[in-house]
């Protein structure tokens, strides 16, 4: 069984009280998902509609793979002003995904590019891509909304704990014209 360690920065749009952003962390029969949404815009109302997926995420059983959590926020979400999000599922050493906008996602040990889909969770008709990368114990895996610079780079804080690793990222690469949210994973064993 896969043991997963994870850290998240996250804060408002400077101005902001609320975030538009959010993280989920969870852990179910051996399997543990990492969510981060992005919904469309700030304030209350962004914050609403990120709330309303993570309570949906929370909620559904991790047995159905990400691309099925993915149309699920899609369908939960309609009518709201939209969002972005990405979600992995880890398993005995698999990360499996699927992510919808522009919510990256960082593998730096991934034997095979990341795509995700184009499009806003919520809106017009998407296309769910699900992907996989298989995780070693040590390795980083990082999802980050875009108030965070796309430089980022886990390689740069690989020595460093992984509090440490993901505080020194958001220090370094989150920008105050957006809400930012960064969280950083690390297989354990």
């Amino acid at each position: 069984m896969t043991t997963l360690a994870t850290h998240a920065c996250s804060r408002p749009r400077a101005g902001e009280s609320v975030n538009g952003d959010a993280v989920l962390v969870r852990r179910e029969r051996g399997r543990a998902l990492v969510a981060v949404i992005d919904a469309l815009g700030h304030g209350p109302v962004a914050h609403a509609v990120a709330q309303k997926a993570v309570q949906l995420l929370g909620a559904t059983p991790l047995t159905v793979g990400p691309a099925s959590l993915i149309e699920a926020l899609h369908a939960a979400l309609r009518g709201s002003r939209g969002a972005a999000a990405t979600l992995v599922v880890i398993e005995d050493g698999h990360l499996r995904g699927c992510g919808v906008g522009n919510v990256e996602v960082r593998t730096p040990g991934a034997a095979s590019p990341i795509v995700l889909s184009r499009g806003v969770l919520g809106g017009a008709a998407i296309r769910a891509r699900a992907f996989e990368a298989r995780l070693s114990a040590g390795e980083r895996f990082a999802l980050f909304t875009d108030g965070i610079t796309r430089r980022l780079d886990l390689r740069s804080v690989r020595d460093l704990p992984l509090v440490t690793a993901c505080e020194d990222l958001f220090a370094r690469f989150a920008q105050d014209i957006d809400d930012a949210t960064l969280v950083v994973g690390e297989i354990t064993s």
